[in-house]
């Protein structure tokens, strides 16, 4: 059986008590190091001047709330969002076919991500996480499309930063219009037969799939990237006659 000091150890190591306090007595330490010339002074006063041990106390207190406050913060700020998914949108593109003799067209489906700051953000990068399709049975249901990167628009970097009023736009599927076809635009190797039995065409009845995105993305303090919480949407792309005007409804997760 663990001792009595192991045990102690390893709750000192995972209960969040212990780990709040160990961070504000590092912080502690970094104020009263930053406060060097204040500390000799105070402690040429305290050795010499004997000042009041209520002011002694209070002077305490202030740093322990100031190093608090400093822990507090750098958890807090992690959860403020600094970008956002506002909306969702479309775009058509000509590609030429493969005889090179006439051109084809695909309309994207995109998510148009939004600064929410003056600042940009960094290490951006969209996840697709599961795809549902709408059955015959007329409910959704779970495709084996597992995790996989999405690609930004017109860039071959999947992991991009975004400048406030300069974002890009997440790419999330297409439809070619000389097939009808739906597909995936995400960082990976897939064939059109896996594509083809994913995304089955439907005629007559509701064509419509259900993309789960997740956007992960840091912001800069101090000069240190820091990861913040990530967005979490759900983009429903209903294929409707016009195949440049799909049905997209936003959903937040």
């Amino acid at each position: 059986m663990p001792s009595l000091l192991q045990r102690f150890k390893r709750l000192r190591q995972e209960h969040l008590l212990f780990q709040y306090f160990t961070l504000v007595f590092m912080e502690w330490q970094t104020i009263l190091g930053g406060a060097a010339v204040l500390i000799i002074l105070w402690s040429i006063w305290f050795y010499t001047g004997n000042p009041p041990a209520a002011l002694n106390w209070i002077v305490v207190i202030i740093v322990l709330f100031f190093a608090g406050y400093k822990v507090w913060r750098t958890d807090h700020v992690r959860l403020i969002p600094h970008l956002d998914i506002p909306v969702a949108k479309t775009e058509d593109t000509r590609v030429p076919l493969n005889n090179l003799r006439g051109f084809d067209v695909r309309t994207f489906c995109q998510l148009a991500p939004k600064c929410l700051t003056d600042s940009p953000v960094y290490e951006c990068r969209g996840h697709l996480q599961q795809v549902r399709r709408w059955t015959a049975e007329e409910r959704w249901e779970v495709t084996a499309l597992g995790p996989m990167i999405l690609r930004w628009g017109n860039v071959r970097e999947t992991e991009i930063s975004l400048h406030p009023g300069a974002e890009n736009v997440l790419n999330v599927c297409f439809i070619t219009h000389s097939t009808r076809q739906v597909a995936p635009i995400v960082d990976a190797d897939l064939t059109w037969d896996q594509i083809l039995n994913i995304f089955r065409r439907k005629w007559g009845g509701r064509e419509a799939y259900q993309f789960d995105v997740c956007v992960t993305y840091s912001h800069r303090v101090n000069g240190n990237l820091e990861s913040v919480k990530p967005i979490n949407v759900c983009l429903e792309v209903e294929v409707r006659d016009n195949l440049s005007e799909p049905l997209l409804t936003l959903h937040r997760r």
